[in-house]
């Protein structure tokens, strides 16, 4: 039975994301870590469902969180906020919330399920981290801090294989390009229609695609595939 940490899992991706391993790992024991509850829709399916409440942008939630990676295989970062808002209109709050959650939660908990697999000094054990970043990070963005954050994220991925994958970590992060969430509602109405535009089939990723690719990492992967950035946009940035 295989464990999993899923930061975020209570809506849009993340609750995908949870839905997802079920179907692949219905044995699999899931920690939702989130400031909501989960829907009963999601928690009622199956037994191997845990929800801890926690606010990442705190210490307080980063160590509730970090009291859960006792026996984990997988740590997936998918929490995320934007604000939605140019560099000269967001104030320093906003920033600091969304460089908070978004960028420095991220590096912790990466960090501590590191120390935590490396306890067991068993390099033949391999454990898992998968990050959620975005095409902001490869293309720029309006809200340059969002994209700043993401950017750190891709970074923070290559670092984490190169490093500690000698060690049996496995690092690896997706960049979805605009997806069919509530997140969706911050983006100006004209930039919406532009990225729908470029994409080569004219719709939004689906919350259900970005959630496969980021299970395919966390689960069927082949372990040589370590410090990569799936890109998932449609066409929108190719390279």
């Amino acid at each position: 039975m295989s464990k999993y940490i899923v930061t975020g899992g209570n809506r849009g991706i993340g609750a995908c994301i949870v839905e997802d391993i079920q179907t692949k790992d219905p044995a699999a024991q899931i920690i939702i870590i989130s400031r909501q509850k989960p829907g009963d829709a999601l928690t009622s399916k199956s037994d191997g469902i845990t929800w801890v409440q926690a606010d990442l942008s705190t210490q307080e939630g980063i160590n509730a969180t970090k009291n859960t990676f006792r026996g984990a295989d997988v740590l997936i970062n998918n929490a995320g906020i934007m604000i939605g808002k140019n560099p000269f209109d967001i104030s320093d709050e906003e920033r600091n919330l969304m460089v908070a959650i978004n960028q420095n939660a991220v590096v912790e908990l990466s960090l501590a399920f590191i120390a935590e697999h490396n306890k067991n000094k068993a390099k033949t054990i391999t454990r898992r981290i998968i990050n959620n970043a975005s095409i902001a990070a490869q293309i720029g963005h309006p809200d340059m801090w969002y994209g700043m954050t993401k950017a750190a994220i891709v970074n923070l991925t290559k670092s984490i294989a190169k490093y500690h994958g000698a060690d049996g970590i496995i690092c690896n992060c997706v960049a979805p390009s605009t997806v069919s969430t509530d997140m969706m509602n911050m983006i100006p109405d004209e930039r919406k229609k532009m990225m729908k535009a470029v994409a080569v089939t004219g719709r939004f990723a689906e919350p259900q695609e970005i959630a496969q690719t980021i299970v395919w990492l966390a689960t069927q992967s082949p372990e040589y595939m370590n410090g990569a950035c799936i890109d998932v946009n449609n066409t929108i940035y190719l390279r």
